[in-house]
């Protein structure tokens, strides 16, 4: 099997999103870097042994790596929907952080610009791909008897770990509750319904790294029912490191409960465990995560991902990957009008797809 051949954009931010994972995929050729500074090498070379060239833009690269198949992006959000477009419009695929555009009328256009140069735009949903997550959904799967049967997600938005990016608080509840949206999308099935609370002071356009005010630790908590099962989505603000993401499925006879640390790179513990209804652990389940390789949860994570991506490059279904990445987009922006209006909304739910979902006051 051909290695998978990528270009990486995103400079210093696509070194701590992708670096770390890359050192151990040499099934994976990074055909170059593609910035400005013709010294953004240097911030690789205990990536890889080899020096990796350094472009001016993809084009270049492409001149001389024409099999390149994908773009690693890493960049905030008024960036993204630019470079992803360029990407695809030079017949390369592109993996990049969700939402790819800030409305859903500008991602159904990078969508069907996807089709059009028979490329993908795949969003980076870890869960898809992560051993322990896969596990909660099996074990999940097993335990779905009614449609009483309730769930909870509590994923965090780190300040500390996510400054490199030049995120804003905002695009950091935005990036956090739609992956959230997905996990429920991918576990429970569509989503019928949903309502939320949003703390408005995310409306701040200041960098994370500049916040001084107080901040709620509660940003959103966004309810929906899904087709096997109505879920708790809550995102909220973690002070350090060594926080925990957690899920959990509820039922009549007990709990399924998953916690793990992304942003810890000294614990880098995940636990399965089912809880019986009396509060007692009945059981821990041991998930399929090597432990050989110096890397952090979400590191980790970050490397089941692009494994994936290069061992089955040839067989995936992208365009189904890239329709993802818009359906949890929609639940967003559905739950921003349940805010605003503080009712519930039905879903699908028409006359949205213009909605900017980075000015929250906006309509």
């Amino acid at each position: 099997m051909p290695n998978l051949q990528v270009a990486i954009i995103g400079s210093e931010a696509a070194r701590e999103q992708y670096g770390a994972a890359l050192r151990y995929l040499p099934q994976i050729d990074i055909a170059g870097l593609i910035d400005a500074d013709r010294r953004a090498y240097r911030a690789w070379t205990d990536i890889r042994t080899d020096r990796i060239s350094v472009f001016p833009d993809l084009h270049a690269l492409l001149e001389i790596h024409s099999k390149t198949q994908l773009v690693l992006i890493s960049a905030v959000q008024k960036y993204r929907s630019f470079l992803i477009t360029s990407s695809l419009n030079s017949g390369c695929s592109a993996l990049a952080p969700a939402p790819f555009a800030s409305s859903l009328s500008s991602t159904s256009d990078i969508l069907k610009l996807a089709e059009k140069h028979s490329a993908a735009a795949l969003p980076i949903f870890l869960h898809r791909h992560t051993p322990y997550y896969l596990a909660f959904r099996d074990e999940m799967r097993k335990l779905i008897s009614s449609p009483t049967s309730s769930a909870r997600s509590e994923f965090r938005v780190s300040q500390e770990y996510n400054s490199h990016s030049g995120e804003t608080l905002k695009e950091m509840v935005i990036r956090t509750a739609i992956t959230a949206l997905d996990w429920g999308r991918w576990c429970f099935g569509e989503a019928l319904s949903v309502s939320a609370d949003m703390d408005m002071q995310m409306n701040s356009n200041s960098s994370a790294v500049s916040i001084r005010k107080p901040l709620s630790p509660q940003m959103a908590t966004i309810l929906v029912q899904y087709e096997r099962a109505s879920c708790t989505h809550q995102i909220t603000l973690a002070r350090g490191q060594t926080s925990y993401d957690k899920v959990q499925f509820i039922n009549e006879e007990g709990m399924l409960e998953l916690t793990t640390r992304p942003f810890d790179t000294s614990l880098g513990t995940s636990h399965l465990q089912w809880r019986s209804k009396n509060g007692t652990v009945a059981e821990t389940f041991q998930t399929d995560v090597p432990n050989n390789l110096d890397l952090s949860p979400l590191e980790l994570q970050t490397y089941h991902l692009l494994a994936d991506l290069s061992k089955n490059w040839q067989e995936m279904d992208k365009q189904n990957a890239s329709f993802d990445a818009r359906m949890a987009q929609e639940l967003y922006v559905a739950a921003l009008i349940s805010s605003q209006t503080q009712s519930k909304v039905r879903l699908p739910y028409k006359g949205c797809d213009n909605i900017d979902i980075c000015q929250i006051t906006s309509y």
